[in-house]
């Protein structure tokens, strides 16, 4: 896998609180990503990134110096690891370590963290994390709301391993993502599941056992989302080799970026459903979703 070395100016971005993940902060260590996820957003054009992976070398002392700045003005907020690349990423995180430097950084001005990932080699960060659990300072309005300040949150599309293979072949399989889960769980950890996006017609059918899943694995919460199709022509794409009779149905269902208003209401009926029956929540705190 080839990968540049690249120095950043700002590796802090500062954004509006996400009211589904709490974050108002995020930190990409690298661009690109190497799991490469076929309906990735940032296969589309407004977000697509260019000229492959590339880790930013410097990342862990420019970082040092934007917390400085925010703790000394008491800004702390929740960083998310991350949002348009995988910190955890095989293969990249193992052989350069930023993101681990990164996150010995943050517990040094300690700022709360959620992390996203697809990875298993999360776990090999439990150590700081455990650490920064009960070091972090959470904004005022958060306190008590949320019971520390880590989140851990795994991704998946769908439970099936062969139906990954397809859309997130280089991700570690699910099953492997939910035992991860499973002994972040068993550390003592605010844990949940990201089934996002769900894939119509593919993986929607795998609701009612996606809220079970995460039951079972006593998850704190759940998330689920359709498909936003940011990079058309590299999803349709692989469906017409995959799935080609879905083809018509998605280009039906998708007139723009985002499905069309009646899937998305039926579609959350039948989340909100499951996870009454199952007891569970949708978000880390209740979200409304207006269905």
């Amino acid at each position: 896998m080839g990968v540049r070395k690249v120095f950043v100016k700002s590796v802090l971005n500062r954004h509006r609180r996400d009211r589904w993940f709490l974050d108002e902060y995020s930190v990409n260590p690298y661009y690109g990503c190497p799991f490469n996820c076929v309906y990735c957003y940032t296969h589309g054009g407004r977000y697509g990134v260019r000229g492959g992976l590339a880790v930013k070398v410097n990342a862990p002392a420019v970082l040092d110096r934007e917390l400085w700045r925010r703790g000394r003005r008491g800004e702390y907020g929740f960083i998310a690891l991350s949002s348009a690349t995988e910190p955890w990423g095989l293969g990249v995180e193992d052989r350069y370590g930023v993101t681990r430097r990164c996150l010995r950084v943050i517990l040094r001005h300690r700022f709360p963290v959620h992390c996203l990932t697809k990875s298993t080699l999360i776990t090999r960060d439990l150590d700081i994390l455990a650490e920064l659990r009960g070091r972090a300072r959470l904004p005022a309005d958060l306190q008590g709301v949320v019971r520390d300040g880590i989140l851990i949150t795994f991704s998946l599309s769908t439970l099936r391993d062969e139906v990954a293979e397809v859309f997130e072949p280089r991700a570690p399989p699910p099953r492997e993502r939910l035992n991860t889960l499973a002994r972040v769980r068993e550390e003592g950890f605010t844990a949940g599941i990201s089934y996002i996006p769900v894939l119509p017609f593919i993986t929607d059918s795998e609701v009612e056992e996606m809220a079970r899943v995460a039951k079972d694995l006593g998850a704190d919460y759940v998330f689920f989302a359709p498909l936003t199709l940011e990079g058309r022509e590299v999803y349709l794409r692989v469906l017409e080799s995959r799935y080609p009779e879905l083809v018509a149905r998605y280009e039906e269902l998708y007139r723009g970026r985002t499905p069309l208003k009646q899937y998305v209401a039926r579609f959350y009926r039948e989340v909100l459903k499951h996870l009454e029956r199952y007891g569970l929540r949708f978000g880390i705190t209740e979200v409304d979703l207006g269905v």
